[in-house]
């Protein structure tokens, strides 16, 4: 199972998608509403959150990698 997500640069606030759509859908209307000239995120900023299984171990694998892209981390110690 993939998850796509786009780490904010600053650090507020990081978006996650459930497919590549969705996210370029809203790079999309990102940069149509932003006002500088800049593009706020590219195709090429997208990050991929896979799960290769639902099992519980790869869920808190998971849940480990969410943890750092929005700058924190949750300690799993079965998982170390």
């Amino acid at each position: 199972m993939k998850f796509y997500y786009l780490q904010d640069p600053n650090g507020y606030e990081s978006q996650l998608f459930s497919t590549k759509k969705a996210a370029l859908d809203w790079i999309k209307n990102a940069n149509a509403i932003d006002d500088v000239d800049n593009e706020v995120f590219t195709k090429y900023d997208i990050q991929v959150l896979h799960i290769p299984q639902l099992t519980k171990r790869h869920i808190l694998w998971a849940m480990r990698e969410i943890s750092t892209v929005v700058g924190s981390t949750i300690n799993i110690p079965e998982l170390d």
